[in-house]
C-alpha cells in the first residue's frame, strides 16, 4: 500500500547511492534499535551487545569495530547501574571480542555459516572470560574450583548463544533485506552472476579476442546489471 511516508522513503533512499553512506545509514539504524532493545524485559544472558559487535566488525567503516558493543555497553550500565568491578571489567572484556572477530571472519565474506560460527565463537569467548572475573570475585571466596564454578554457568550458556544466534540473524538478515528492497542491491545469485561477467570481460580483455566480442560482454554485463535492479 503506497501512502505518503512511503513515497518519501522511497524518495529519500533514492537519494543515496554511494555505498559508503548507504552502508552508514543502515549500520545506524541498526545499533539505535539494538541499543534500545537493551532496555526491554528479556532473559538473563539474552543480549544483542555480541552480534551487534559481529555486525560492527563486518560493515563499520572504522577499525575500531569494538568500540561499538562497549559503547552500548557503557550506556546501558549508566542507565540501569552496575555491578562489582572486576565482574564488570570481564564482561567488557567479553564483548570487546565480537567485534574483532567481525573484522577478521566475517567483512568482505557475509556469509551464514560464517555468522553462526562467529556468534558460537563470541559465545565462548564471553563465557569463559566472564565466568572467570566472576569465580575471582565470587568463587574463591566461596572455596569453588573454576572447573565448579564454569559448570555452574553452563545453563547462562545457552542463553548467551540464544542470544548471538537471534540478533546476528536480525541484523544481518535485516541489512541484507534493506539494501535488496530500498537501494536493489543483488542477492547472492545476482551478486554471483555480475562476478561471472567480469571474468569473461576480464577474460577476453586478456586473451585479445577483440573489441567486438569484449563490447558485446560489456553490454550484456550492462543490461544484467539493469535488470537486477529493476
Amino acid at each position: 500500500m503506497n501512502g505518503p511516508f512511503h513515497s518519501y522513503l522511497a524518495w529519500t533512499t533514492k537519494k543515496i547511492e554511494d555505498p559508503e553512506v548507504r552502508h552508514a545509514l543502515l549500520f545506524a539504524v541498526a545499533s539505535v534499535v539494538v541499543g534500545l532493545s537493551l532496555f526491554f524485559p528479556r532473559p538473563h544472558n539474552f543480549a544483542p551487545i555480541g552480534a551487534l559487535g559481529l555486525f560492527a566488525g563486518a560493515y563499520a567503516r572504522s577499525r575500531h569495530a569494538w568500540l561499538f558493543p562497549i559503547g552500548a555497553l557503557a550506556i546501558h550500565t549508566i542507565a540501569v547501574g552496575g555491578y562489582h568491578w572486576l565482574v564488570l571489567g570481564s564482561v567488557f572484556l567479553g564483548f570487546s571480542m565480537s567485534g574483532f572477530i567481525g573484522q577478521q571472519w566475517i567483512r568482505h565474506r557475509v556469509r551464514p555459516l560464517r555468522i553462526g560460527v562467529a556468534a558460537f565463537c563470541t559465545s565462548i569467548w564471553f563465557f569463559l572470560i566472564s565466568n572467570l572475573g566472576s569465580w575471582i570475585t565470587f568463587g574463591i571466596p566461596q572455596g569453588q574450583t573454576l572447573l565448579q564454578h564454569y559448570a555452574m554457568g553452563i545453563p547462562f550458556f545457552w542463553n548467551t548463544l540464544s542470544g548471538d544466534l537471534f540478533f546476528s540473524t536480525l541484523l544481518f538478515g535485516g541489512f541484507a533485506v534493506a539494501e535488496q528492497r530500498f537501494y536493489g542491491v543483488p542477492g547472492r545469485a545476482g551478486r554471483q552472476a555480475q562476478a561471472e561477467a567480469r571474468a569473461k570481460i576480464e577474460t577476453a580483455k586478456n586473451c585479445g579476442s577483440g573489441r567486438n566480442e569484449y563490447g558485446s560482454l560489456r553490454r550484456s554485463r550492462i543490461l544484467r546489471l539493469a535488470s537486477a535492479r529493476a
